[in-house]
């Protein structure tokens, strides 16, 4: 498990399991986002420091277009006199209050005129229900990953491949609606050259990288760089009020080369998403895709190249098996008592041992009812390592 996912796994899957089971209620087939069409063109509307002050100005030379915000955005467009015709979330901390905010420029308006909220199944609960009050329809859909690929299932819609940010899923939601053109404003690659992130009305405006420092080795290489952030008070108190932990003051930066050719630094995961919207690029290019008020280019978007496919790489073979090794380590950890919490990629799992074993497993399950886990437990183990040994063999 690499260090995203294990930072994701400590402070942000609990938190997202409630919010799963707490809308589950509001998960009514006929309110699944993914059967929603769009316009010929999406314009994907993001809180960076690119924003331009006047968003219309941008939409004069588009005839017929639908525009989605994420969440932060709606502050920074309501100071503009604008609102979005979808507002897009995702997030586990509660956006409840900014939306309601933001909502005041259109609530004037006829109630068919406010925006319809699209909302991923795990974003905070109190978010979903603000939406409800503000938002003229609320819609979600199931973003692709381990843990709701079951949930998928169970409803018979397919899950949304929409990487792990607002911005990605919003351009992933506005393939599935039938685009032909999707552009992106205001979806900020990198801090900008005085260090600042977010676009002017949002709270979020004082957030700046102040300095960054390179972490070496031993031998004087740098290993990577560590930017530290200030001005978060406001993402602090949305933190907190969520029950999660704070923004982090220090994190990694990646230095990136802005379209003027300054260097700037993005934060590591903010260049994630950019390697998705690239991938994203590369894999469609039927496509029509422009980034509008660029800092750095995202290639395919209008101001770098389209990048060209290649394979990558992948052992099956070996993968399989870790997997075994990984199952006979755990079955060896049960049967001497020495600590199964340190068997190498315990949290990975060992799916094809799994699916090897299964019928045994089953079998064990129905001659063994009622008799205890002091002797289902061994057996369970004997058919685990027994499908391990039997997978090795498969796969020499």
């Amino acid at each position: 498990m690499d260090r995203t996912s294990q930072a994701f796994a400590l402070f942000k899957a609990p938190h997202i399991a409630e919010a799963i089971a707490r809308n589950a209620r509001m998960m009514t087939l006929d309110k699944c986002s993914t059967r929603l069409r769009a316009s010929d063109t999406v314009m994907v509307i993001g809180a960076g420091h690119t924003l331009p002050d006047d968003v219309h100005a941008t939409l004069l030379h588009e005839r017929e277009i639908v525009t989605i915000a994420v969440n932060s955005a709606l502050l920074p467009l309501a100071s503009r006199g604008f609102w979005p015709d979808m507002l897009l979330c995702r997030e586990s901390i509660s956006m409840a209050e900014q939306i309601r905010r933001a909502s005041q420029v259109w609530r004037q308006m006829p109630r068919s005129e406010w925006p319809i909220a699209v909302l991923d199944v795990g974003t905070h609960h109190d978010t979903w229900l603000a939406c409800l009050e503000v938002c003229a329809d609320v819609r979600w859909f199931v973003p692709a990953s381990t843990q709701t690929f079951g949930l998928a299932a169970h409803t018979g819609i397919e899950p949304l491949y929409g990487g792990t940010s607002n911005v990605t899923a919003a351009v992933a939601l506005a393939e599935r609606w039938g685009a032909e053109r999707i552009e992106l404003l205001g979806c900020t690659r990198a801090f900008g050259p005085d260090g600042q992130a977010y676009a002017s009305g949002s709270d979020w405006s004082t957030v700046k990288l102040e300095r960054v420092e390179a972490a070496t080795l031993p031998d004087g290489t740098v290993d990577h760089y560590l930017g530290h952030v200030s001005g978060l008070e406001a993402k602090d108190a949305l933190h907190l009020a969520s029950g999660q932990r704070p923004p982090l003051r220090v994190e990694r930066m990646v230095p990136v080369v802005a379209v003027d050719g300054s260097q700037r630094w993005a934060p590591e995961t903010l260049e994630g998403d950019r390697e998705w919207l690239a991938t994203f690029a590369a894999r469609r290019p039927e496509l029509d895709l422009w980034q509008h008020e660029p800092d750095v280019a995202i290639d395919g978007w209008g101001h770098a190249p389209r990048r060209s496919l290649q394979a990558e790489a992948f052992d099956a073979r070996s993968d399989i098996q870790a997997q075994t090794e990984r199952t006979l380590a755990m079955v060896k950890a049960m049967g001497d008592g020495t600590p199964a919490v340190d068997v190498p990629g315990l949290l990975e799992g060992s799916a094809i041992v799994d699916y090897a074993a299964a019928g045994d497993t089953l079998t064990v399950l129905r001659t063994m009812r009622n008799r205890g886990p002091a002797v289902t437990v061994p057996a369970v183990c004997r058919a685990w390592e027994s499908a391990a040994h039997r997978v090795a063999e498969w796969v020499r």
